[in-house]
């Protein structure tokens, strides 16, 4: 059943639209006759009082950023052996009383990268007002002797410093690259760092095989014959190439282990699952 004709409908829209015509009539009459009258004013949004909120809490936030509540006094660095606690500060360009917000992490790297001896940082604000500073060192692996000096140099070819005093690491022989005026960031020649990872290798198999303190010294000379030294037993190592390493390594320890006391050669330079390693004691002159 229809509500109406269209005509009734049409003028109830009419007096609908007179009602409505009427009030805002009214109101205005309202004001004009009682200067307090007050017009009704919309309740104000969650929306509008949330963001009122936000900005207040981000004014509060902005000035205890900058009371001197997050200001630095403390520089903590971690890890360091080489490169020393000061000059790693220094480095770093961080101060005390600087903000620990505005600190920059990336130039201070950046800076670090100065020293040969740098190989990553991690840096961290400590609140309120600590910054740490954890330092991974390049760490000498081999030495070169250069006269009557020392060349430490990494695991990547890099020579980290030039020094009188030896460490007590591998001597590198057998290397191509012309060290005569060897100081720190230099790098080995690319045919000696393809070698190094041949050595890196057996020190890596000599570390778990735990006779990484017999080797005194490495010849990579020859890459299918490298050659280990281990002065301390009076012994010479040929291991042949960087084959099966763990083998050759494993069964150069038995042998140096049964010849206890007796200097010689000690050859592992062979497919030890057809052929027997050899020991050949030295005859004294």
């Amino acid at each position: 059943m229809q509500k109406g004709t269209k005509k009734e409908r049409s003028t109830k829209d009419k007096l609908e639209a007179a009602r409505k015509r009427q009030k805002k009539n009214d109101e205005k009459l309202k004001k004009l006759l009682d200067p307090d009258y007050e017009e009704e004013k919309p309740k104000k949004s969650v929306g509008f009082i949330i963001k009122c909120v936000l900005i207040v809490i981000i004014l509060i936030c902005i000035a205890l950023v900058f009371s001197g509540l997050f200001n630095i006094k403390n520089i903590e660095v971690v890890g360091n052996n080489r490169m020393s606690t000061e000059s790693i500060i220094n480095m770093s360009n961080i101060k005390i009383d600087d903000n620990l917000f505005f600190i920059n992490k990336i130039r201070a790297k950046r800076n670090f990268k100065s020293n040969t001896y740098y190989d990553s940082a991690v840096i961290k604000r400590k609140f309120p007002n600590t910054v740490e500073i954890t330092i991974k060192e390049n760490v000498p692996k081999y030495m070169v002797q250069i006269g009557d000096s020392f060349a430490y140099i990494s695991s990547q070819g890099y020579i980290l410093e030039v020094a009188m005093e030896p460490l007590q690491i591998p001597i590198l022989l057998g290397f191509k690259t012309d060290l005569s005026n060897a100081s720190g960031g230099m790098r080995l020649d690319v045919e000696d760092l393809v070698k190094m990872d041949a050595a890196n290798e057996i020190i890596n198999v000599a570390e778990s095989n735990e006779v990484i303190d017999m080797i005194t010294k490495i010849d990579i000379s020859d890459s299918d014959n490298y050659i280990l030294y281990l002065d301390g037993e009076g012994k010479v190592v040929y291991l042949g190439n960087d084959s099966n390493l763990n083998t050759k390594i494993g069964t150069m320890k038995v042998i140096v282990e049964n010849q206890k006391g007796k200097n010689g050669e000690v050859f592992v330079n062979m497919d030890l699952n057809r052929e027997n390693a050899r020991f050949r004691e030295s005859v004294a002159v």
